[in-house]
């Protein structure tokens, strides 16, 4: 959700209709099923439309249903990949016939199985790391990889029956795939009566892809009616040679889609602009300090950068009620005022302070935890993480770790008097929401 929402891209749907009966016959006289064809048709358009050397990858949703019957109404579908080095991609009868055993192997039963296991053994291995740890991990990951293992994506969702009523009026459909982060393009296909529409959505005016796919459908013989969300530049020539065919002028361009006007301000522009505009302040403040010597105090603009990012830019989707803001609120407060005190040398009274915070947040949450726990167990996990904090804080105390003073045994008590008889009181509820939580069943 937060990748979906942070990009600032405009999203161009690009459609080639065709005949079904057409595109059907036509892999047939290949020997091959509508989505090898297209497979094939793709890795060519790929090899057009990108240079240098290496391996093309177009991932290939499974439908799991064929093989593993189940009435689940979510997305039951593994996903494999079809991988050719881009110097073999030259006969197109030898490309289908690779493309052909790739799929073949990834639906054989030993290959459903292994791809099967492999997630539920991986989900296991970290079911006890709480989401809150593990839902920024697979964020980072995904933004550091994510899609930019494949170079395309196909999705055929295949023939769409309806009912005998319904039919008259249906005259086509259109399935459009979400767009990838950094991937230019990704695909679909989709059949209605004896209409196929095949769909790029793109976050790009590159249109190299769209053009090189329709020469290579051209040389097929295939002519589709291409439609869209709106016209970005794709000129079709008259004549264009691909694999030694001569490639005809498509049907006229129509947009099917409304137009929608572009905006110069959006939220995830202004979040762009805040960022760099903090990085340039950071750099600026760095290089002064450098520059003039003494205290550090370029980090205090760093710690004070990062706290007005958490609260006031960066906000959660999920779990953001004004509760979990005002614990974040408090929490950051805390840190940064431990921050000043220790790169500014002001005696330690963060020790003094920051505990004083934290039991005044402790009560607040306790508070509406005793008083609202029904409705407000989702949010009780900032609570108990506190609680661990000032148990921590008390011992360390007690070690001689840290100052011992009446904030931090104010702190250690009320996190032990409330970790105590919230247990007593709700002991099943909670230890089924921690179950939960941590992902322990």
């Amino acid at each position: 959700a937060n990748v979906a929402r942070r990009h600032n891209k405009k999203v161009a749907i690009f459609n080639l209709e065709m005949s079904a009966e057409q595109l059907l016959q036509k892999a047939k006289s290949h020997g091959a099923t509508v989505t090898a064809y297209l497979l094939t048709c793709m890795f060519f358009a790929c090899r057009d439309a990108s240079s240098g050397k290496g391996v093309i990858k177009i991932q290939m949703p499974i439908n799991m249903r064929r093989f593993y019957p189940s009435q689940t109404m979510r997305n039951f579908a593994l996903y494999d990949i079809i991988r050719i080095p881009k110097d073999q991609i030259r006969d197109f009868s030898a490309v289908l016939d690779m493309v052909k055993q790739q799929m073949a192997k990834a639906v054989s039963p030993e290959s459903l199985r292994n791809n099967l296991a492999m997630p539920g053994h991986f989900v296991s291995s970290v079911r006890g790391v709480p989401l809150f740890l593990k839902r920024p991990c697979a964020h980072l990951v995904y933004r550091l990889v994510g899609d930019k293992t494949i170079t395309n994506t196909l999705s055929n969702i295949g023939v769409v029956k309806l009912p005998p009523e319904m039919e008259p009026f249906i005259e086509k459909m259109d399935f459009v795939l979400g767009t990838a982060v950094s991937n230019r393009a990704s695909c679909t296909l989709i059949t209605a009566g004896n209409k196929a529409v095949f769909t790029i959505s793109k976050l790009t005016h590159d249109p190299s892809f769209e053009n090189s796919m329709l020469a290579v459908l051209n040389s097929q013989g295939l002519y589709p009616e291409i439609t869209g969300s709106r016209p970005y530049g794709r000129k079709t020539p008259d004549k264009q040679k691909h694999s030694g065919a001569t490639v005809k002028k498509s049907r006229k361009e129509k947009n099917s889609y409304p137009y929608v006007k572009r905006r110069f301000f959006t939220i995830g522009r202004l979040r762009s602009w805040l960022f760099w505009l903090f990085a340039a302040a950071f750099l600026a403040c760095f290089i002064v300090n450098i520059c003039v010597g003494g205290k550090p105090w370029c980090l205090y603009v760093l710690g004070g950068e990062l706290l007005l990012w958490m609260l006031g830019v960066d906000l959660p989707l999920i779990e953001n009620s004004w509760l979990d803001w005002a614990t974040s609120a408090l929490l950051g407060s805390a840190a940064y005022l431990v921050l000043l005190d220790v790169c500014g040398g002001l005696g330690g009274w963060s020790r003094f302070v920051v505990p004083v915070l934290c039991f005044a947040l402790l009560i607040v949450q306790g508070t509406l935890f005793f008083v609202f726990f029904r409705s407000r167990r989702i949010n009780s996990l900032p609570m108990y993480f506190l609680i661990v904090a000032g148990l921590w804080a008390i011992l360390g105390a007690i070690l001689g770790l840290n100052e011992m003073n009446w904030p931090t045994i104010v702190l250690g008590s009320l996190s032990l008097a409330l970790l105590l008889v919230s247990f007593i009181i709700f002991r099943g509820d909670l230890l089924r929401e921690l179950k939960k939580r941590f992902h322990l069943r």
